[in-house]
């Protein structure tokens, strides 16, 4: 979640800021619980790639946002991403204002994964690279409230979402996507 008084999200994280590549998490994790925006993530701000994520879970990954009451209002997301930075960030880090580093790939292995109130799991790039592979394992997947699973980019070749999973529920505006703007072709489901 956030940490009070500073409104900075919980995160365990992975970030380039410049032609380097971010690292890659592993997480062996019983349960795992993102909550108030709290974020397991890989990204790229420039020309380097984002890291590669994989998040084994024994009991349960569960990803929602249901306390959140204060600005800025992130969600909580499991994600591999390339993404831009304000303007005042871009010129601290001397970072592009469009980055062209490829997004990692995403796998998550459990039982259950639960995915509420606008919770995320993504592989993105928002810049000119393309976007990661997103892998999930699981017994079950249960996506409530605008629950999202999504594999984007904007303008390179959009990644792949691959689900090996016994059991799906889809509820209440929630979505599986794979989509690319520009370019691109959006990636296969």
């Amino acid at each position: 979640g956030f940490v009070r008084f500073n409104s900075n999200p919980s995160t365990i994280s992975s970030v380039t800021f410049n032609s380097g590549n971010s690292g890659s998490l592993n997480i062996e994790t019983k349960k795992t619980n993102l909550t108030n925006g709290g974020i397991i993530g890989s990204s790229s701000t420039a020309s380097g790639n984002a890291g590669s994520i994989q998040l084994n879970s024994s009991e349960i990954i569960q990803i929602d946002n249901r306390v959140i009451e204060e600005p800025p209002f992130l969600p909580s997301a499991i994600s591999s991403s390339v993404i831009t930075l304000f303007d005042e960030q871009t010129s601290l880090f001397g970072t592009p204002l469009l980055p062209d580093g490829n997004a990692g790939n995403l796998t998550i292995n459990t039982p259950q994964l639960n995915i509420f109130d606008g919770g995320i799991v993504a592989v993105r790039n928002i810049g000119n690279g393309s976007g990661g592979e997103l892998n999930i394992n699981a017994g079950q997947i249960i996506l409530e409230n605008a629950g999202e699973v999504s594999a984007s980019t904007a303008s390179g070749e959009g990644g792949n979402i691959n689900l090996n999973i016994n059991n799906l529920e889809l509820l209440n505006q929630s979505q599986i996507t794979a989509s690319a703007g520009g370019q691109g072709d959006g990636g296969n489901i």
